[in-house]
């Protein structure tokens, strides 16, 4: 009976602070973006973003993998090419 008691109690304890933490405001958790940090990502990405002719670099990627997997010789049959202008 005593256990029962402890037990109801501390769940109510439990209950009644997860009721009065979710009335409180929340404070801001992120920090802004400074410009530093955004040139930094557009210099990372302005290669992949300014890309000129994305279908040459995309056959050129599929060769290179279409290579390297023929000279493993981890593809069982030979896989065909389709070539798309």
């Amino acid at each position: 009976m005593k256990l029962a008691k402890l037990v109801l109690t501390a769940t109510i304890v439990l209950c009644l602070t997860l009721v009065v933490t979710a009335q409180l405001p929340q404070k801001a958790r992120h920090k802004p973006v400074l410009q530093q940090d955004q040139d930094r990502i557009e210099a990372a990405h302005s290669e992949l973003l300014n890309a000129k002719d994305k279908a040459a670099e995309a056959s050129k990627l599929t060769a290179a993998v279409l290579q390297r997997c023929r000279s493993r010789r981890s593809v069982g049959a030979d896989t065909p090419q389709e070539f798309h202008r």
